[in-house]
């Protein structure tokens, strides 16, 4: 029983620890303020590459609502997802990582991949506008 009076109704988080030395360390792929994935080479390369994909995907998924974002972790295991959501729904839906002004951003700055052309995802960005357009 613990005796000491200060712990009591405390609430504990404990996390397995990740051994970064598996795959060559920690690396973050995608950042939560941004839709552009980090510039990474080889296998950590692809990886980012299908990160950035899958967010494509749950863009579209859920009708432009969400998508997951802030991909860092080592050895094959992701840690520490943000969820990014609509300003639609709820400032601080998913705390404060759930970054409004990258939400708004994202269809713009989203840069399709081979993993997006190869499941058929159409680009996000508008078409650029034609002469006759701008006049």
């Amino acid at each position: 029983k613990d005796k000491k009076k200060t712990r009591s109704g405390s609430t504990y988080l404990v996390e397995e620890m990740i051994e970064d030395v598996a795959k060559g360390g920690f690396v973050k792929y995608l950042h939560n303020s941004s839709a552009i994935p980090r510039m990474l080479s080889g296998e950590e390369g692809r990886i980012s590459a299908f990160l950035s994909f899958s967010q494509h995907v749950q863009f579209v998924r859920t009708g432009g609502l969400a998508y997951i974002s802030d991909y860092q972790g080592a050895g094959g295991l992701l840690t520490d997802p943000q969820v990014i959501t609509n300003p639609c729904l709820q400032v601080e839906l998913f705390g404060s990582g759930n970054v409004a002004a990258a939400f708004e951003a994202f269809p713009q700055e989203h840069p399709c991949n081979d993993f997006c052309k190869a499941f058929g995802m159409t680009s996000m960005r508008p078409a650029p506008r034609t002469s006759q357009e701008r006049s």
